[in-house]
């Protein structure tokens, strides 16, 4: 009911789209469902402007595994020799005795 509210749309139109099904942005803007069409620029104006604040973005970068930083560093070819001896070390093989 909260989308039926706020989108002042008839409740029992809202309830049969909310079959889980993804509708394109064309279509949701014909179903009343969004206001307009934009690209990320434009979502940021409009809450910078809805917020009453200035636009300011900071991107920040997650920090990678230490697994995956080795490996950028060259590491994949001590890894791979790591990998193929225990594979070799690991692999069943017939001995004559």
């Amino acid at each position: 009911d909260a989308v039926a509210t706020s989108r002042r749309l008839d409740p029992e139109v809202v309830r049969e789209y909310a079959t889980g099904e993804m509708f394109t942005a064309t279509k949701a803007k014909e179903m009343g469902l969004i206001d307009e069409l934009g690209d990320w620029d434009t979502a940021l104006d409009m809450a910078s402007e809805m917020g009453r604040t200035p636009r300011r973005l900071q991107y920040v970068r997650p920090r990678r595994p230490l697994l995956e930083r080795v490996l950028a560093r060259g590491g994949a070819a001590v890894v791979g020799a790591v990998i193929g001896e225990l594979e070799s070390r690991l692999a069943p093989r017939l001995e004559f005795r």
